[in-house]
């Protein structure tokens, strides 16, 4: 139903990642704000987006990331930084703002590798009385229907159990399946090994098959 493919929708939808009161927002693009992950951090000039983007470290991860990240559009970067405008600063790919994290901290950036976990969780939506009662009746249905297909399955067992009883013969069985061959139904039985010699040299039906329809 169409209720039904909104509210799955709405249960995909995440949050941006909140750290220390701040809002890590990020571009058109889904790359993070260093600056806020910076102002998050208590904002030590040291520790500032452009002083890392010098370091040795952080050129080869740009470097890598961008010959190892295939599904990168055409021209874009994994670093973008907007001087002015609606929202300027430095935004990077969820990895490298991770690593930039781990550089201002190790504690940092555990509490980053948080607070990003927590913002792609799928979170339950609010649901109304009549979604609730929708989800209800399907799944009331389902289990009728569970029902239904298991004791269609408990009789079709219980008609083949009939078909196998201590003691009864190759012919005998043949007559209770209806036009069934009678020799050829013998020699298939005995090439599975399911018929047994008794007394008198009569060919008597296993109960091997028995058990193999109870399991």
């Amino acid at each position: 139903m169409k209720d039904q493919v909104n509210i799955t929708q709405l249960s995909l939808q995440t949050t941006a990642p909140i750290i220390a009161g701040i809002e890590i927002t990020t571009d058109s693009e889904g790359r993070f704000n260093l600056n806020a992950l910076h102002k998050a951090s208590g904002g030590q000039k040291s520790k500032a987006p452009n002083e890392w983007l010098r370091t040795i470290q952080a050129k080869e991860l740009i470097t890598t990331l961008e010959e190892q990240t295939g599904d990168l559009r055409s021209g874009q970067k994994v670093v973008n930084s907007v001087n002015g405008g609606v929202a300027p600063g430095t935004f990077a790919h969820e990895l490298l703002a991770i690593s930039y994290a781990g550089w201002i901290s190790p504690r940092f950036q555990l509490q980053v590798n948080q607070a990003f976990l927590d913002s792609k969780r799928v979170k339950r939506p609010e649901l109304t009385d009549i979604e609730l009662l929708e989800l209800a009746l399907e799944a009331a249905k389902e289990r009728e229907a569970l029902k239904l297909i298991n004791q269609e399955q408990a009789e079709e067992i219980a008609d083949l159990k009939t078909l196998f009883k201590d003691g009864l013969t190759a012919p005998q069985f043949a007559r209770m399946l209806n036009g069934v061959n009678v020799q050829q139904m013998n020699n298939h039985l005995v090439a599975i090994g399911w018929i047994y010699r008794v007394k008198g040299k009569k060919a008597a039906i296993k109960l091997l098959a028995m058990r193999e329809i109870n399991t």
